[in-house]
């Protein structure tokens, strides 16, 4: 394999490595693997590959055999630049990697059960489309809450054909992330001018979404442009969005936002303790003044917690 090629197709264009892998939804990493042959792209990466340098997978020196990939580069390149097609069958999109890592069932949901109860109802009320809205403060626990549902046996049920994260956050990264969309629901595009362009991917998303019935989660939105721009479900779609902006939630949730508030004191010492049993265990009252300082927010609760439970604290009393 000729991976100096990669390199010299990436340097005629004056990309960078960072800008080639955020156009195909790899990392820098991975890129840099691949140029140096530590490591070679799986067949679906070949293809974006050659599609995003115009070359045939041979002219870049990533297949071997040589017959099969002309083939497969004939009918990528035979097809409308308007149209994609999904070559490949969907990851499993109840394994979406996004979705944040949550502690256990037992635990995961300290104080939320009530909530977590409320959202599903909302969820299940229909088949159709729906948008729910949860909001409330920063580290307030949105985010885990939504993420705990999205492994939740039951939802997963309702939205048999899967579940799709995006973070949205200050500065939301569209075409990375519908990139990272197509390539679970298997959308292959078919020219290079499609895999930069949104346009293309938001028509391609919508194709393949068609009647499926997927939960679209979007977490911590800061604009309203930027929830609709993730709006590219089909009618048997729901929506789950989180941010810490009243107006934003009342803007697409019609029945109303869940709002998070603080965590009961009870179930603050429960999340300290979690980090630091002996220490609550031993001083009370000094747990009960730490955790009320913190105004209810599991996220500082559990920031202090590893803090004081860290080792360099170990040999302190």
């Amino acid at each position: 394999m000729s991976h100096n090629l990669l390199i010299v197709e990436r340097r005629l264009r004056g990309w960078s490595q960072a800008r080639v892998a955020e156009v195909l939804g790899v990392s820098t990493k991975t890129v840099t693997r691949w140029e140096r042959g530590t490591a070679g792209p799986y067949p679906y990466y070949r293809g974006q590959l050659a599609a995003l340098f115009g070359k045939t997978a041979q002219q870049l020196g990533l297949f071997k055999d040589t017959d099969k990939m002309s083939v497969q580069t004939e009918e990528l390149e035979s097809m409308p630049l308007a149209n994609f097609f999904s070559a490949a069958t969907p990851i499993s999109l109840q394994a979406d990697p996004s979705i944040p890592q949550v502690l256990n069932n037992s635990t995961r949901l300290l104080g939320r059960q009530d909530l977590s109860k409320k959202i599903k109802e909302r969820l299940f009320a229909t088949e159709h489309r729906t948008f729910t809205a949860v909001h409330g403060l920063p580290g307030i626990g949105k985010t885990m809450l939504v993420a705990a549902l999205a492994t939740d046996e039951q939802v997963r049920a309702h939205f048999p054909d899967g579940i799709l994260w995006a973070e949205l956050g200050r500065y939301p990264n569209v075409l990375n992330e519908f990139v990272r969309w197509g390539q679970l629901l298997g959308v292959v595009p078919n020219q290079a001018e499609a895999i930069k362009k949104r346009a293309f991917w938001e028509q391609a998303l919508r194709a393949a979404i068609g009647s499926r019935r997927l939960l679209l989660i979007l977490d911590d939105a800061r604009t309203v442009e930027a929830v609709q721009a993730f709006q590219i479900g089909g009618p048997r779609c729901s929506y789950l969005l989180t941010t810490r902006q009243s107006q934003i939630a009342r803007t697409f949730d019609r029945l109303g936002a869940i709002t998070v508030p603080e965590l009961e004191e009870a179930d603050r010492l429960v999340l300290l303790a979690r980090y630091v049993p002996r220490l609550v265990e031993r001083d009370p009252q000094g747990a009960q003044a730490l955790v009320q300082a913190t105004g209810g927010l599991p996220l500082a609760i559990t920031l202090m917690g590893k803090y004081l439970a860290s080792s360099t604290l170990a040999t302190h009393p």
